[in-house]
């Protein structure tokens, strides 16, 4: 009965996950696209800006002030998580195992 349950609560996040997904634009797909976002502009960040804009500052002569970090490692956790699926999601549409 645990497995049925299990399995019933299964099939009903999928139908979910369907309806979240249905939306034509990038902003409206449901949270994925939100948390896409700011994994992407906390990398763009960490990885462009930051060390840019510290060089510009330098640059200027001017006392680099401490900028926000972010905890890369909680940050690459769900980015690589989301690409993952996403990878997978890409490998299941070649194969022709979805519409």
């Amino acid at each position: 009965m645990g497995e049925r349950h299990a399995q019933e609560s299964l099939l009903a996040q999928l139908e979910i996950n369907k309806a979240e997904a249905a939306s034509g634009s990038l902003f409206k797909g449901g949270w994925r696209p939100f948390v896409g976002w700011i994994c992407g502009f906390a990398l763009l960040y960490h990885f462009i800006l930051s060390p840019l804009i510290i060089f510009i500052i330098t640059l200027t002569g001017a006392t680099v002030p401490p900028l926000p970090e972010f905890d890369m490692s909680s940050l690459m956790t769900v980015l690589l998580g989301m690409l993952g699926i996403g990878g997978l999601r890409t490998f299941e549409k070649q194969k022709g195992l979805t519409k």
